[in-house]
């Protein structure tokens, strides 16, 4: 059970939830008029996003063997697929420009791909999917999705509570989290080759 919450938590902070709140706001409403919309456009991007990290879990054993890199190799590439989301969380707090989520589908591009199941993400599913197993990866992935879309659902009243500063103060340190992350799965892939 402890391999599962410290892989969710990982997923969770790949994930990167407060650097999405100001996007998912600016797309849903974070007034009580809109609660409607934000729930609609909450359901179909976590359900999205659910679904494209649960098929990255299903397919990175035929994959990784169709390439033939091992899993303890891929954890290298990961933590690397993983830099370019912490570097733009930790010099703006968001993982989405507001300018991005001017599109006639804001839950499927760019909320649910690659807001949630972006490049960082998918990479960190498929590396804990060789370490931990599909079925713990998946639940893993599963715990990590409701944990953010609870956090994005709670995002108008987190941001009318804190203030937009701090949301973008807790976006800087997910991409400190993130950091922190790739810098383990670097290591531990290293160990393990």
């Amino acid at each position: 059970m402890t391999e599962i919450l410290r892989a969710a938590v990982g997923v969770f902070a790949t994930l990167a939830p407060f650097g999405l709140i100001p996007a998912f706001l600016a797309v849903s409403g974070n007034g009580r008029e809109d609660e409607d919309s934000r729930g609609r456009t909450l359901l179909l991007t976590v359900i999205t996003a659910l679904a494209v990290l649960l098929v990255a879990v299903v397919l990175t054993d035929p994959f990784l063997g169709f390439l033939d890199v091992s899993g303890e190799s891929f954890q290298g590439a990961a933590a690397v697929i993983m830099a370019p989301l912490a570097i733009r969380l930790l010099w703006s707090g968001r993982s989405l420009g507001l300018s991005e989520v001017a599109t006639s589908r804001p839950w499927l591009l760019p909320l649910a791909i690659p807001g949630l199941a972006g490049p960082a993400s998918l990479g960190i599913v498929v590396a804990y999917s060789g370490r931990y197993g599909e079925t713990d990866a998946a639940a893993a992935v599963v715990i990590a999705i409701v944990a953010a879309g609870a956090l994005l659902y709670a995002g108008g009243f987190l941001q009318r509570t804190l203030g937009e500063r701090a949301i973008g103060v807790l976006g800087r340190l997910s991409g400190a989290l993130i950091v922190a992350v790739a810098i383990e799965l670097a290591v531990n892939g290293v160990r393990s080759v």
